[in-house]
């Protein structure tokens, strides 16, 4: 529910036809990822929430300037948060 602030987080995007492609499924616990999920190469996600050292515009939810980003270069200023659609 909170995107904004401390770390960049990675939520799947529409700014890209893989992202588009999500049918909200879930994993099975391994490390096979499901056919609609975004790849190792990021393409499908993007990057939302600013960091601790972001200037305040890119903290807000609403920022769009990373929509469509692609690449999976690690960050130390990075994170992820693993999350489930309810029943």
């Amino acid at each position: 529910m909170e995107l904004s602030g401390n770390l960049w987080k990675r939520p799947v995007s529409v700014g890209h036809a893989k992202g588009r492609a999500f049918t909200g499924s879930h994993g099975a616990g391994t490390v096979t990822l499901p056919a609609d999920w975004p790849a190792a190469d990021s393409n499908g996600s993007c990057v939302r929430g600013g960091d601790w050292k972001s200037a305040s515009t890119y903290m807000r939810v609403s920022d769009r300037s990373y929509g469509a980003l692609s690449g999976n270069t690690r960050y130390d200023v990075g994170g992820w948060r693993g999350v489930r659609k309810a029943p």
